[in-house]
Order: structure tokens, then C-alpha cells, then sequence
């Protein structure tokens, strides 16, 4: 996952999704991407006009365009999948570590 990233903040979420999943060849699909991260009430703002906790939801957004877990390095690919079957499932992430809470 991207630490630290400045992204355009004129581009709408969505089209950040988008150009972030042209850089794969099968890349996850983009609305499974704006659900896993809980990105579709927000998908149609632009970056710029987003709070700090939304602006961290689009970057991990954009980390799990990829077409595979083995994008991310060492114990994040870890976090990473846990929290997309965590999303998946519907489980609230209270009983995370506090460093992967702020992605729920």
C-alpha cells in the first residue's frame, strides 16, 4: 500500500480507480475494488474535496487494483487480504491492530 502519495486532486475517485487498474493486465474489477475499500458513496468526488480518512480508503483502494496479493511487500499483502475478506464478509474491524484499523 502506498505510505506516503500525492495523487491528483482534481480526478474523481472512480477515475483514479481506473487509471490505477489500466496499469494491470487483470486487474480487479472496479466496483469490487469500491466495495472492498467502501468507496461507492464517495465515488463521484473529487480527491481534492475528500476528508484525511476518506483520502487513506482511495489509496488502499488503489493498492488492491492490482491483479494479485503478491503487489503488496511482506506483512501488508497479509493485512491487505485480511481486511478485503473482512470487507467482504461484513465483519466490523475493531479486533484489528489500531495501524490497520484506520483502512476499516
Amino acid at each position: 500500500m502506498l505510505q506516503v502519495a500525492r495523487v491528483p486532486e482534481m480526478l474523481r475517485v472512480r477515475e483514479h480507480i481506473d487509471l490505477f487498474r489500466s496499469y494491470y493486465p487483470h486487474p480487479l474489477p472496479a466496483a469490487e475494488v469500491l466495495r472492498i475499500a467502501k468507496l461507492e458513496g464517495i465515488a463521484d468526488q473529487l480527491f481534492g474535496k475528500l476528508s484525511g480518512g476518506q483520502k487513506q480508503r482511495v489509496l488502499f483502494g488503489l493498492a488492491l487494483c492490482g491483479e494479485s496479493r503478491s503487489d503488496f511487500p511482506g506483512p501488508s499483502r497479509r493485512w491487505a487480504w485480511i481486511l478485503s475478506r473482512a470487507a467482504a464478509c461484513g465483519i466490523r474491524c475493531g479486533r484489528f491492530p489500531r495501524r490497520v484499523r484506520r483502512f476499516c
